[in-house]
């Protein structure tokens, strides 16, 4: 039985006959994953803590066996398919076609699952035992699985496209179309399709659009094509869907191996008709280029001459190409005649990728739904939002919400029709069209002033809504928070604005978020993230003037954790840059620098705020320096003479009044030197000493400390005083 499906002997041989690129491949992919997280143990050894890191960045290496040991491996093994007399001899072995397939891609299976082990085993072992590194054990099987299901896909492909073909060349050239030319085709439509149309979602979750072939989209991500090409193998789906693919190639390859002929070896295919669709995909792949600039003259009405000449000599190079690829691969110059037909397919072949995507645009450009053809509306708001993810899922009824996202999409189309290069300055939020014939849309819409308020109206009078809208920033479940600065008193500040919002209600919530339009600055903001999501999502909260109790809690809270006078410092650095530059080369490795940034925020009868900024800076480095000019300094010194530090109310939050942020930046590096005694010889030592300092100060200010901070500004901007 074992000599009809499986042999263990025949497998061994085949392991034995690529032991020298197997233990190559071993030594590499375990040597580059020791190094790998070796010099990141090291790098994290400097700290203090322990951190966590990714599995699959330290065990990258491991992905590389699919693209080199994986391929390489089925060339030697099954490379007697393309000799007659090695494949005669195969053929009459006392073992079935069968066995001898199944034997064999085991043996290469082995092999490579053999490196990918090693590598993850030495990588494991590494964090481990150094104590520094953190790794998630649920996330360790994701890039291992990954690196095997690319395994079985390569090896799949790799093995058919031998038992296809009779020669090396055309073995590699019809794997990798067949690795890579059908997800080629429908990312690259997919992508002028979405280019053309920015606004309208794809499913993300459909086959054509997600990430889902291993090794194709890790090629595109490496260079550059598609983003976030990490997250393939850092996620089951992929790895299942490639394996699936793998197998099934494999089993094609059985197949087409038990039926392959001695004689098809030194041929460039098994029969002419397999020729031809080679040659055919190869033209089809060359021309996309003329069918998407062709595509671009549809969609812009119009077409340069450089781009009909490119076109041109695309067509004319798809056409070169399509005889170059028979004459290399069969090496014969009379079957140009016979082939001349075949440019007709790939004609038709064209024109059918062009009309399909001509089509898709134009029903979409026209797909406007009025109020009356929409069932209902589901409003997602910007894309991967916090705050719209407790409430995305409501199903808006009314006629005013219907109305309202119908005319937000019509305002889409035009603008995007009129003017696309101004389209991207918009803000935008996603909204779902239920239409009453079933179908569904959806569509990332611009959102103008008006058109913000009147969504905020019909979306706060449904209930449901209002009452789901950002509820997760109550609970802190599932939400994780930032506060501008603040550390250890980012939590008061936090409470007083959650007490504060449910004081305002669920639409103030809906105005403070970075997209709308009631605020023109504000104070700082509040970032919250989702935890333990596969998915980022996250939302800014702006918090200005119109949250008076919020803002003064902020302000308060970076005073009492930044107790220190960040004037004093600023003008301590300026003494101390003068003082180093006045002894010239003696202080050649000294470096020193220090930025002072006051921010002065006047809020306006109508609640939004105007602002101004000065930023008079000192530096000091190898014989160079500079710092504020003597009137500049003189200024800094009367106003830290007249600011007073006291706690901030929400009643200095109202119009007319006038606030100041102080941010102050300090780095120092001085090198000292030294001698060392060791018996009776002397060195010289040198230590390197690095200071970094950051305050902040919030404050009060009247009219004569606003006049002295615009001196300040002017002065510092035109003045500066230089030694060497």
């Amino acid at each position: 039985m074992n000599k009809k499906i499986f042999s263990g002997k025949l497998m061994l041989e085949g392991i034995r006959q690529v032991k020298l690129p197997g233990i190559i491949g071993l030594i590499l992919i375990a040597g580059a994953s020791f190094f790998t997280s070796f010099i990141e143990v090291v790098n994290m050894s400097r700290g203090m803590y322990v951190l966590e890191s990714s599995f699959s960045e330290l065990n990258l290496y491991i992905q590389l066996v699919m693209f080199t040991a994986a391929p390489l491996m089925t060339l030697m093994l099954f490379g007697f398919m393309n000799r007659r007399c090695a494949s005669d001899f195969y053929h009459s072995l006392a073992y079935t076609r069968l066995c001898i397939y199944t034997s064999f891609v085991a043996a290469v299976l082995l092999w490579c699952i053999m490196m990918i082990m090693a590598g993850s085993a030495i990588t494991l072992a590494v964090c481990g035992i150094s104590g520094k590194i953190k790794i998630d054990v649920l996330s360790i099987p994701y890039p291992i699985l990954s690196a095997v299901a690319g395994v079985l896909i390569v090896t799949g492909g790799t093995v058919l496209a031998m038992t296809l073909t009779g020669t090396y060349l055309t073995n590699v050239f019809t794997a990798v179309l067949f690795l890579f030319a059908p997800r080629a085709l429908i990312f690259y439509c997919n992508r002028l399709l979405v280019s053309s149309m920015p606004y309208v979602v794809f499913s993300q979750n459909t086959f054509i659009s997600k990430l889902i072939n291993i090794p194709f989209d890790l090629v595109t991500g490496i260079f550059g094509i598609s983003r976030n090409s990490e997250a393939i193998i850092t996620s089951w789906v992929p790895a299942v869907y490639t394996a699936l693919i793998g197998i099934i190639l494999m089993c094609v390859g059985a197949v087409c191996f038990t039926r392959r002929k001695s004689e098809n070896a030194t041929m460039a295919s098994v029969n002419r008709g397999l020729q031809g669709i080679l040659r055919v995909i190869t033209t089809v792949l060359i021309s996309l280029i003329a069918v998407a600039l062709l595509f671009d003259a549809h969609k812009y009405d119009t077409i340069s001459d450089s781009d009909k000449f490119v076109i041109i000599m695309t067509y004319v190079g798809a056409a070169v190409a399509y005889f170059l690829y028979e004459a290399v691969t069969t090496r014969h110059l009379r079957n140009f005649v016979r082939i001349i037909p075949g440019l007709a397919i790939v004609a038709v072949i064209n024109v059918v990728l062009y009309f399909s995507l001509i089509t898709s645009y134009d029903y979409n450009m026209k797909l406007a739904p009025d109020k009356d053809e929409i069932a209902y509306v589901m409003v997602y708001g910007p894309t991967d939002s916090v705050l719209w993810k407790d409430s995305e899922n409501m199903k808006l009824y009314s006629d005013a919400a219907r109305e309202v996202a119908s005319d937000c999409l019509k305002d889409t189309i035009r603008m995007w029709d009129e003017d696309k290069s101004d389209f991207y300055s918009e803000n935008r939020m996603v909204i779902e069209y239920r239409l009453l014939d079933g179908s569904s849309i959806s569509r990332m819409v611009t959102v103008t002033d008006a058109r913000y308020a009147q969504l905020k109206n019909v979306l706060f009078n449904d209930k449901d809504f209002a009452g789901n809208f950002g509820k997760s920033i109550y609970s802190l479940e599932n939400i994780e928070y930032g506060i501008g600065n603040l550390g250890t008193e980012r939590e008061k500040v936090y409470n007083v604005f959650r007490d504060e919002l449910k004081e305002s209600g669920a639409g103030k919530l809906f105005d403070l978020i970075s997209d709308g339009r009631t605020l023109d600055s504000a104070f700082t903001t509040i970032d919250l993230w989702k935890k333990n999501s596969d998915r980022i999502r996250f939302s800014s909260i702006s918090i200005g003037a119109d949250m008076p109790k919020t803002a003064a809690a902020y302000m308060n809270a970076v005073n009492e954790e930044y107790p220190e006078n960040e004037l004093d410092k600023a003008l301590d650095m300026i003494e101390t840059v003068k003082s180093t530059a006045d002894k010239g080369n003696g202080a050649d490795n000294t470096y020193l620098y220090g930025g002072l940034n006051l921010t002065v925020y006047t809020i306006k009868k109508d609640g939004t705020m105007s602002s101004f900024n000065a930023y008079p800076s000192m530096y000091y480095s190898e014989g160079y320096g500079f710092v504020p000019s003597d009137e500049c300094v003189e200024n800094i010194k009367k106003l830290n003479a007249m600011i007073n530090a006291r706690k901030i109310g929400s009643y200095d939050i109202t119009p007319g009044m006038t606030l100041l942020y102080v941010e102050y930046y300090e780095n120092r590096q001085i090198d000292t030197t030294g001698e060392e005694k060791n018996g009776a010889e002397t060195s010289t030592t040198s230590t390197a000493v690095m200071m970094d300092l950051t305050d902040y100060g919030w404050y009060v200010i009247d009219e004569n400390m606003y006049d002295l901070i615009k001196l300040i500004s002017i002065d510092n901007s035109v003045e500066v005083e230089v030694w060497k």
